[in-house]
C-alpha cells in the first residue's frame, strides 16, 4: 500500500541527514556520480531504450509483492531483492540514486526497498528524467548494459520500513497511532480494479492523504507548504 518514504534522519559521510535531503537534484548528479554513485532507472520495463540518463542501470522491483508476511518469508523476500539490487552493482556501502519519470512511486518503491534490506545511502533525483531533460542535461538511448559481478549482500532488515498487520489491527483507532492511506481515491473507496488485491476499500481509522498532494509539477513541494 505505502507509496511514499518517510525515513528517520540518517548518517551519510558522517552527517546528520533529515527527510529532506534524500532528495537530489540534477545538478549535484554528476558528482555524485563521479564519487562513485550506483545510477538506477526505476522506470516501467521498456523506458530505457527509449532515453535514460548516461550511466544509468535499468532496475525495478516495483511490481515484486510479499504475499507472506511472517518473519521468515520477509527475510526470503528481502535476500531476493537484495540479490536482485546486487545485479546491477548495489553495495551497502555505495551510494545509490534512483530515478523515476518525475519524482514517481516507482522510484519511491526502490528507495524503501533498499531502505528494508538495509541499505542507508539511497537518494532520488528530484523531478526524476523530466527535471533532468528540462535542464537540457544528456539523454541516451543506448541498450548497452555495464557487465557488474554481483556480491553478497549482507541482508539487515530495519524494522522502521513496515509494520506488522496484528499491530495495526490491535493499536488501529489509538489516540496515539496513525495509519495513513496515500492511494488514490478510487482505491480508497474501493472501486478501482487493481490486480494484486482481492479485498478493497481502506482500514478502519485510517487518514486518507494522497500522495501526489505533497507534489507540484513532479517535484515534492517545499516542507512550509506541505505543513
Amino acid at each position: 500500500l505505502t507509496r511514499t518514504v518517510l525515513r528517520q534522519p540518517i548518517h551519510e559521510f558522517g552527517i546528520v541527514m533529515d527527510a529532506s535531503e534524500i532528495l537530489i537534484e540534477p545538478s549535484a548528479l554528476d558528482r555524485a556520480l563521479a564519487s562513485g554513485a550506483l545510477l538506477i532507472d526505476a522506470r516501467k520495463p521498456g523506458e530505457f531504450k527509449k532515453g535514460h540518463i548516461p550511466g544509468a542501470m535499468p532496475l525495478s522491483t516495483y511490481d515484486s509483492l510479499v504475499t507472506d508476511s511472517s518473519l521468515e518469508h520477509m527475510r526470503v523476500f528481502a535476500q531476493s531483492m537484495a540479490d536482485r539490487f546486487s545485479s546491477v552493482g548495489v553495495r551497502l556501502e555505495r551510494p545509490v540514486i534512483v530515478y523515476d519519470e518525475h519524482t514517481g512511486m516507482r522510484a519511491a518503491r526502490e528507495l524503501w526497498m533498499l531502505e528494508f534490506i538495509g541499505h542507508r545511502r539511497a537518494r532520488m533525483l528530484h523531478g526524476g528524467l523530466t527535471q533532468w531533460r528540462s535542464e537540457g542535461r544528456p539523454v541516451v538511448n543506448d541498450t548497452d548494459i555495464a557487465t557488474v559481478r554481483p556480491t553478497k549482500i549482507q541482508v539487515s532488515i530495519a524494522s522502521g520500513c513496515n509494520a506488522p498487520i496484528d499491530e495495526i489491527a490491535r493499536r488501529c483507532g489509538s489516540w496515539n497511532f496513525y495509519v495513513i492511506d496515500v492511494r488514490d481515491d478510487l482505491e480508497w473507496a474501493g472501486r478501482d480494479d487493481t490486480p494484486c488485491c482481492q479485498r478493497r476499500g481502506h482500514i478502519p481509522h485510517a487518514i486518507h492523504i494522497e500522495w501526489t498532494q505533497f507534489q507540484e509539477n513532479g517535484r515534492y513541494k517545499s516542507p512550509e507548504k506541505i505543513l
